[in-house]
């Protein structure tokens, strides 16, 4: 009787076990649904912003590119009258967008001083450079970039442009907003109470020591020095609460650990929860926090929930019990008791089954464990072997033998259900009895689990090769970027283009260097192409590039990877060429018409001796 007994407190174990992984699980989906809704209320907060810049971008990039031209290397007298050129064509477009929360619109030189900004006409000709590492970096790679920046007057986000004229740099423009504006366009999406907490040594090292006074309160987190907006006090949790907060230990290990995380926390008794999302500035440095208040979590449902399942499991197990004794007293000890595990389960010394539950012999189209013994001694023999998967044997030792071995890992298995003429994967766990060696070992079936995953995986945005965007994801920009283009008269080009005779490349070196070319093609051509534009394989030797200019220069361009491409040294094939059609998008384009247009202008680069662009407006 006392092996019953201990088997009777396993199982509560098990019981109590299961029912904790479902409540941790229910506060794991909760966490990451918590974390993605603050996710994507930040970066489709900075999107709604940048979508705006990219729209004023492509409308008068070329304008402000000429003026700014002008200034480089000009007289005071010059500047003074591009800058009042560009006052007079700009000033109300800067007025308007104050109203949706632009902050700052600032246009400087190709050497990286301020030509103008709208937000402090009477400050220019500055060396601005020298304190602003965004300023540097486009100097240096002049190329498109946005991020948080922390400078003498304040902190904000930035969009910087680079403009070009004739194909040279000749300077840039950024704008800029604050984070109360990010908050107020936060709260649209997700939310009603966020907090940026700053690292001291970020603020006191870059802004004045007048505006920190004016600008930010300081606050003690973890023991270490932190500032917060003022302005946005009225939107911050409540301060008595914020301070409960901040002395909590797991608070501090988790900015500590300086990853996204969700802290649940009672107050008062109620339950809450605060986000901690890291905040790097555009030098890549994590520079604040992120803080968001969520009020009236369901994590105390959660537990009562936790606790009602594992009082009635429990209670259901006991009477289980009382029954089982009775029915071992009539010599049907061990079959009720199994079989009120729904899942799969076998009794084994680590060789041989000694018992199984009703649910396992159905699954195999037995009505006894006397018919399935008869035929088979291990379960095992129903094991499709694959890798990842246990086998009858793993490392020299029989599967249930290395299960016993190896109890924290995570075990599963292949078999065929032959009722539903497929192919079921099962995640085992194994329990010891500690006085007779043996072991019961559970069947979960996990199938329909991993195809959710595998789901996820197919949804992937990125080509598993080349890491650029694949097919799916550029049908997916270039649709948004039809509708945006219609709906505001804008101009777009697109860019198909493929290795001239590929085949021959997998044919004589073998596709191991037609892949590789693949890789060095796709990482070649990325460096060239813009943080604006879009760059994809489209399939096989064929990519796609959505180059957000006319056909003009749009042409230009091709004509210019065509050259970097024919030039570069390939590794194994030494020289590879590449055709290009390149094709205007009109208004009443299509997805399919578009890409039909640029598919035939590739045809005919193709019919014309290959490496060679070919455009149509």
């Amino acid at each position: 009787m006392r092996y019953y007994l201990i088997f009777f407190i396993i199982y509560e174990v098990i019981i109590g076990f299961y029912f904790y992984g479902l409540h941790v699980d229910k506060v794991d989906i909760y966490h990451q649904n918590t974390l993605t809704l603050v996710q994507n209320s930040y970066f489709t907060s900075l999107e709604t912003y940048e979508l705006a810049n990219d729209n004023f971008h492509a409308q008068y990039a070329d304008k402000l590119a000429e003026l700014v031209k002008q200034s480089n290397g000009a007289s005071i007298e010059k500047r003074d009258e591009i800058r009042e050129n560009l006052l007079e064509s700009f000033i109300n477009f800067y007025n308007n967008k104050k109203l949706e929360s632009l902050e700052g619109f600032h246009i400087f030189d190709k050497e990286g001083y301020s030509l103008l900004r709208f937000h402090q006409i009477s400050k220019h000709d500055d060396p601005i450079y020298k304190f602003r590492y965004s300023l540097q970096k486009m100097k240096e790679e002049f190329l498109y970039q946005k991020g948080l920046e922390i400078g003498a007057y304040k902190e904000s986000f930035r969009f910087q442009y680079p403009l070009f004229y004739e194909g040279d740099f000749v300077g840039s423009y950024e704008y800029s907003i604050g984070f109360d504006a990010l908050i107020k366009q936060m709260k649209k999406f997700y939310g009603n109470k966020y907090m940026l907490v700053l690292k001291a040594k970020y603020i006191e090292d870059v802004v004045k020591p007048d505006v920190i006074t004016k600008r930010y309160s300081k606050i003690s987190i973890a023991k270490q020095p932190f500032y917060y907006i003022k302005s946005l006090k009225h939107d911050s949790m409540d301060e008595r609460r914020l301070e409960y907060i901040v002395k909590l230990q797991e608070f501090g290990r988790a900015l500590r650990e300086d990853a996204e995380k969700v802290l649940d926390y009672q107050y008062k008794g109620e339950s809450y929860a605060v986000v901690i999302k890291p905040v790097y500035d555009i030098e890549g440095k994590h520079v604040s926090y992120l803080l968001a208040d969520i009020t009236n979590t369901p994590i105390s449902h959660f537990r009562e929930e936790l606790i009602t399942e594992i009082f009635l499991a429990s209670l259901l197990s006991l009477f289980v019990y009382i029954f089982t004794i009775r029915q071992i007293r009539q010599k049907s000890y061990a079959r009720g008791l199994i079989n009120i595990q729904r899942e799969m389960l076998i009794v084994t010394d680590g060789v041989k089954i000694k018992d199984a539950n009703d649910a396992l012999l159905k699954f195999f189209g037995y009505k006894s464990f006397k018919d399935f013994t008869s035929r088979h001694d291990c379960v095992c023999d129903y094991f499709i072997e694959e890798e990842g998967y246990l086998s009858r044997e793993v490392q020299g030792y029989n599967w249930a033998v290395y299960m016993q071995k190896n109890p924290d890992k995570k075990h599963k298995v292949k078999m065929f259900d032959s009722a539903q003429n497929s192919v079921k994967i099962f995640g085992l766990s194994i329990e010891k009895f500690k006085d007779n060696g043996y072991s019961f070992i559970i069947f979960r079936d996990i199938t329909d689990e991993l195809k959710e995953q595998e789901t996820l995986s197919e949804r992937a945005n990125y080509d598993e090769l080349t890491h650029i965007y694949n097919r799916g994801s550029f049908n997916f920009f270039l649709k948004k970027e039809i509708e945006r283009s219609s709906r505001y008269k804008e101009v777009f080009s697109l860019i198909m283009f493929d290795i001239d005779h590929f085949k021959n490349i997998n044919d004589n070196y073998g596709h191991d260097v037609g892949d590789l070319v693949l890789k060095e093609l796709s990482s070649l051509v990325s460096v060239h192409v813009r943080d604006v534009d879009v760059f994809a394989r489209w399939g096989g030797e064929e990519f796609m590039i959505i180059s957000h200019t006319d056909l003009l220069q749009t042409e230009a361009f091709a004509e210019k990877l065509r050259k970097i491409i024919h030039e570069y040294i390939f590794s194994g094939v030494n020289k590879v060429t590449c055709s290009f059609g390149v094709a205007q998008f009109h208004e009443n384009d299509t997805l399919e018409s578009l890409t039909k247009k640029c598919d035939d202008m590739l045809y005919i680069a193709k019919n014309s001796g290959r490496n060679c662009v070919i455009s149509k407006k």
